[in-house]
């Protein structure tokens, strides 16, 4: 294996103290070219010599993380723990991954995003998130956390909190200040927006729009055109479709769902 970069005499320091040294490349390959500084590392194992992968500007790498094959690090991204970031993957603008997050295929993790947990985020998806702070403000609070998978063409941004096995996929949005958990799940063109909670195996599908500060729990699915806003709580097994507009309405109940309207067997007190 020929060696593509060189560790420098000029370091920057992890917030626990640990030493990592700027990156030098000794060779051209993709678009670096021998002699341009790079980012920084822990160890060698950080960053392949294989392929063209590379850390950019004072991105961090530092731990067991790797970025492999054509993946980039920029823009004072930072990965540590046992980060993964492989294939055609990037991580920039002051993003931060940690502990056991998986990207991969092409996917885009940028915006000040901050990603914790086993996460996996692949293909063509992109996560641009706000930075989340605790109520103390002291210290940030990952925006996707846990078994969350984002695939596909999904597109996740704005303060948003992802947890307990959420899934976005397909071309499905989820944006603004919506919190997904619990086996919730989010696909085909649906967007899920503004303070908006989805619950235990809740599914949002097709063309669904969810916002406003719409709850969505146990097993309800909202699909086809419908629309939920407002403070609307749907919950149960129900089944929401077609052109439904609901609005500011708290509907429960395990019927079957017509699709053009929407039926339900009570009102929730």
């Amino acid at each position: 294996m020929m060696l593509k970069y060189r560790t420098i005499e000029q370091y920057t320091y992890t917030a626990d103290n640990r030493k990592l040294a700027r990156i030098e490349a000794v060779r051209d390959f993709g678009t670096v070219k021998a002699g341009m500084l790079g980012g920084f590392i822990e160890t060698n194992e950080n960053l392949s010599h294989d392929g063209n992968c590379w850390i950019a500007d004072n991105a961090i790498a530092a731990g067991r993380s790797r970025v492999s094959r054509n993946a980039l690090l920029a823009n004072r991204a930072e990965i540590d723990d046992d980060v993964k970031v492989t294939d055609d993957a990037v991580v920039r603008d002051e993003a931060v991954l940690r502990e056991n997050v998986f990207l991969y295929g092409n996917a885009v993790v940028g915006a000040r995003s901050v990603l914790a947990g086993c996460a996996t985020i692949k293909d063509h998806a992109m996560v641009f998130c706000t930075a989340r702070h605790s109520r103390s403000g002291k210290c940030k609070v990952p925006n996707i956390q846990g078994e969350v998978i984002v695939s596909q063409y999904a597109r996740v941004e704005g303060a948003v909190s992802l947890r307990d096995y959420a899934v976005v996929t397909d071309n499905a949005i989820v944006r603004h200040h919506a919190r997904l958990a619990e086996f919730a799940r989010v696909e085909g063109n649906a967007i899920v927006k503004n303070s908006s909670l989805i619950l235990g195996e809740a599914k949002i599908l097709q063309n669904a729009r969810v916002g406003g500060k719409a709850t969505i729990l146990q097993n309800a699915v909202i699909l086809g055109r419908a629309v939920v806003d407002g403070k609307s709580y749907i919950t149960c097994r129900v089944r929401i479709g077609g052109d439904a507009v609901i609005t500011d309405e708290k509907i429960g109940g395990d019927a079957v769902r017509g699709f053009r309207l929407y039926i339900h067997e009570r009102k929730l007190e």
